[in-house]
């Protein structure tokens, strides 16, 4: 086999330097395009992490911002509405009369009370005992259609309730002796409900019983209490 000249040994190697490009090139190409989507893919998932993150920063800015509102509407509320409450009691038992007490209630808001109106009965019962204040003949007690009335802020009203209401009698020597010496107690217990002015209604409960060491009426363990409405 004769000897390929120079020209022509060139020539091949040329031609496989063309052909190996020809590979080469294009796959070159290939993995340029797949490092560029690589890349933009990062980038584009950066920006959607931060998108997110930003997303994320505004709907909790935005949910303190109604969060703040809502606290601060009902901040307001409580701090404007009206609360109604007794403040004091009054009345001591006395051999021949009926037995009476006088409650008094105040409104401590800054704003009117509406329809305001007060269920309450005396009752007395054997020591060591409480107030039987679900029984239904206490409802019976109550006054069935009490006034409805409007108490101003720091207004107060006082409502008088006899024993036995629906039929009152002197008392006698017996029961003053055993409220005197404490073989019966003396109970005042009642509710009181009122509208304030955004349109919720309130209700709270008393209950006083009588010290016949000191001749005054305290608070009861039990049912001093109020509501904890939040109308929209």
């Amino acid at each position: 086999m004769p000897l390929k000249s120079k020209a022509e040994r060139f020539r091949d190697f040329v031609k496989r330097w063309e052909v190996l490009l020809q590979l080469i090139v294009p796959s070159i190409f290939s993995l340029g395009v797949i490092v560029v989507i690589v890349v933009q893919a990062w980038i584009y998932s950066g920006q959607l992490e931060q998108m997110k993150k930003s997303t994320d920063a505004s709907t909790d800015s935005a949910n303190a911002a109604k969060d703040a509102l809502v606290f601060g509407h009902e901040n307001a509320r409580l701090d404007q509405r009206a609360w109604v409450t007794t403040w004091d009691v009054s009345g001591v038992p006395v051999v021949g009369t009926p037995l009476k007490v006088a409650v008094r209630f105040k409104n401590s808001g800054k704003t009117p009370a509406y329809n305001a109106s007060v269920h309450f009965f005396l009752e007395v019962a054997p020591k060591d005992t409480t107030p039987n204040f679900e029984a239904e003949e206490n409802e019976a007690m109550f006054e069935g259609n009490p006034d409805r009335i409007l108490i101003s802020p720091n207004g107060e009203r006082t409502s008088i309730v006899l024993f036995r209401a629906y039929d009152p009698e002197a008392l006698s020597d017996t029961d003053f002796n055993g409220i005197k010496h404490g073989d019966i107690v003396a109970f005042v217990h009642g509710r009181i409900d009122y509208d304030d002015v955004f349109h919720c209604s309130h209700w709270t409960t008393f209950c006083y019983v009588f010290d016949p060491q000191t001749a005054v009426w305290h608070g009861c363990e039990h049912h001093n209490e109020a509501d904890e409405n939040k109308c929209p």
